[in-house]
């Protein structure tokens, strides 16, 4: 078979494509399934990043670096294998299929605006409110979970934990996850 040589997107909907190449049946397990807490702050966070343009990633680069983004809102990494990805690319609208780079640079910006996010969740959930951000990553999104397709969106199983019936006092929903860059949404279950 002849190589395929892919040009570099030149707008983000060039490379938020369906997932074609996922089988109808795939199954995922992540580590960081807790990351859809964040949700709902996820824009704003993109666009104070200045990684959106009229609601969408910029490019394809923009998009990655919001991938491992949100890997250093869960676990404070700037370096993660691919694999370990998979969630984040799903919410950022990353194909599955698209080769990400391992690790990136995170700006002391980009830091203290994500540790801002983190700082406003607990802020607004009122019964945590004097968690740390430690406290918050590592009782709720460390948290593993189970991917699978079916029926043209994705389904999010969460493991449940210790202190999930502080859940039930979240002022915000995630039970459905749809932005504007993603072909399909994620359905969480989570308590």
């Amino acid at each position: 078979a002849a190589a395929t040589v892919v040009a570099a997107p030149t707008h983000a909907v060039d490379t938020m494509a369906r997932d074609a190449e996922m089988p109808v049946s795939a199954d995922i397990y992540v580590l960081n399934a807790g990351q859809v807490l964040a949700a709902p702050y996820l824009p704003r966070l993109w666009e104070a990043l200045g990684l959106l343009h009229e609601g969408r990633f910029k490019d394809e680069a923009a998009a990655q670096r919001a991938v491992h983004l949100l890997q250093f809102l869960v676990f404070e990494q700037t370096a993660t294998p691919e694999y370990q990805l998979a969630l984040n690319k799903l919410l950022c609208g990353v194909r599955s299929q698209v080769p990400m780079v391992r690790e990136i640079e995170i700006t002391t910006h980009e830091v203290e605006i994500v540790e801002q996010l983190l700082s406003a969740m607990i802020a607004h959930w009122k019964i945590i409110g004097s968690t740390s951000l430690r406290g918050l990553r590592e009782t709720f999104l460390q948290r593993p979970g189970h991917l699978q397709l079916k029926d043209d969106a994705w389904h999010l199983r969460v493991q449940e934990g210790t202190f999930d019936m502080l859940l039930d006092q979240l002022p915000w929903s995630f039970s459905i996850i749809r932005y504007a860059w993603m072909e399909r949404p994620v359905h969480v279950n989570w308590r």
